[in-house]
């Protein structure tokens, strides 16, 4: 009884109650039927543990995070989070088992590059972890630990980094107007610039997570984010061309591009809308006062384009002229059907006059173009002449024996020679007899006997036997 007065004294969330004179009854102290019926979420409104226990970079953060497929396919985002300096690490891939590999890296990172001593990884138990949870986390010597299951308010840290950093690149798409496929971009982007922008910690002090990262591994120099590279995001840029030829003197020497994301002090990411890739370069020139716009990705068919499509489906290999088609000849016209009901009556009328004025002008316009470049007319076979069927006066369904012989036609004689037979056809039909060509044997006669069986010295050659010399393989 006196340790657990001390431990009273030396703990703390823990109440010691007098010893009663006689023990409580054994009864239930809460209704069942009633805790089966109200029980609902528990929400703790204790702070959660701060990094003094584990250090400043003792604890690390990690979650998987699930958006739908990006320009370059990616649908998965893995983010580490340091709550000790409020540092953000985050990797776009394809597929899920991409984060064994992006975990990975980050631990390297933070150990070899920030000189963090990693004590303790948080998450939630994430299936595809399993490996690295288990085998290379304990290998490494880092405890691991895990929220229960449909309870993400334990590791409310990096759920609320999380959160501001989709935010953020929500933001910067909204902002600048660019497609929200490039989100893989965005979410590198908000990173980067989160990672430089002062964070006020819980004593009250600013500090700036990329420094206080770098600090770490050399404390006695004084560091600076320089952020003269970052430019107005979505912001147009002109990205030169390499690889022009010199003889080229006419050609573009920059492409159209737009700014997505930032790599180094003069190095970019730069969206190109016209090949839908992002490159990162040196050379380029920003315009801060020009931003995407969606026109810019439904570019008009092109004249050429267009007349060798059309040549390609109505008048492949001709060798005629190719006729060349004028874009205002193809009109677009809306049916009477889906107009607003308010006014359909009104423009049926004129909306069918106009149809025909405008398919009257397309018809003569056509015509007109193919008088010099009529192409060659289909050749139309001749209709084959379908050779009467002969009468057949036997019942259908009858036996072949039980069918009368049609006038013309000569039934099938099954014990006379089919050789003979058709010479006998052949002759009757030209009039005059006909003979098989010679060395042809008719079926059933025997092979000519060239062969004598007798041994006489007429079938006798003399002298030494020859071979022809065999051809040797080696």
């Amino acid at each position: 009884m006196e340790r657990l007065e001390v431990l009273e004294k030396m703990a703390a969330g823990i109440k010691i109650k007098p010893e009663l004179a006689e023990p409580p009854a054994l009864t239930p102290e809460k209704c069942e039927v009633c805790e089966k019926s109200k029980t609902q979420r528990q929400v703790s409104r204790r702070p959660a543990g701060r990094t003094h226990v584990h250090g400043k970079f003792g604890r690390l953060h990690f979650d998987l995070v699930h958006i739908k497929d990006g320009y370059n396919q990616h649908q998965w985002v893995s983010h580490l989070y340091c709550e000790g300096i409020r540092l953000h690490l985050a990797q776009t891939h394809e597929k899920k088992n991409g984060c064994i590999n992006a975990l990975i890296a980050f631990i390297a990172i933070c150990r070899s590059q920030f000189n963090m001593d990693i004590l303790v990884l948080k998450s939630d138990r994430e299936p595809t972890l399993h490996s690295v949870f288990h085998e290379y986390c304990p290998e490494a010597g880092i405890s691991v630990e895990f929220s229960v299951i449909g309870t993400p308010e334990q590791n409310g840290f990096i759920e609320r980094a999380g959160g501001i950093i989709i935010t953020t690149a929500r933001a910067l798409i909204q902002e600048s107007g660019l497609p929200k496929k490039l989100w893989p971009e965005a979410i590198t982007a908000a990173v980067y610039l989160l990672n430089r922008v002062p964070t006020k910690m819980p004593t009250g002090e600013y500090i700036i997570p990329w420094v206080e990262a770098m600090k770490q591994r050399d404390p006695s120099i004084e560091l600076r984010p320089n952020l003269a590279n970052v430019k107005l995001y979505g912001c147009r840029a002109y990205v030169r061309i390499q690889g022009i030829a010199s003889s080229d003197k006419m050609a573009a020497r920059a492409e159209t591009g737009y700014l997505v994301g930032f790599v180094a002090s003069n190095i970019w990411k730069i969206w190109l809308p016209r090949l839908n890739k992002v490159v990162e370069v040196r050379d380029v020139i920003f315009d801060e006062n020009v931003r995407y716009s969606d026109t810019e990705a439904a570019q008009p068919i092109p004249q050429d384009v267009l007349n060798d499509a059309i040549w390609d489906v109505q008048y492949e290999d001709s060798e005629h002229e190719r006729p060349q088609y004028d874009l205002d000849d193809i009109a677009l016209e809306i049916p009477p059907s889906l107009l607003p009901s308010a006014t359909q009556n009104e423009t049926s009328v004129s909306h069918q006059e106009e149809l025909v004025r405008t398919m009257d002008h397309s018809l003569t316009k056509t015509q007109h173009n193919h008088i010099n470049s009529t192409p060659p007319p289909m050749m139309t076979p001749s209709p084959t002449p379908t050779p009467e069927a002969p009468r057949n006066e036997a019942l259908p369904g009858a036996f072949p024996i039980d069918r009368t012989e049609a006038e013309g036609v000569r039934a099938l004689d099954i014990d006379a020679n089919p050789d003979q037979q058709l010479l006998g056809d052949l002759s009757n039909t030209l009039h005059q007899p006909v003979t098989p060509p010679p060395g042809y044997r008719l079926r059933g006669e025997l092979a000519p006997r060239d062969i004598e069986g007798s041994v006489t010295t007429d079938n006798i050659i003399e002298g030494s036997r020859t071979r022809s010399k065999r051809a040797h393989f080696s």
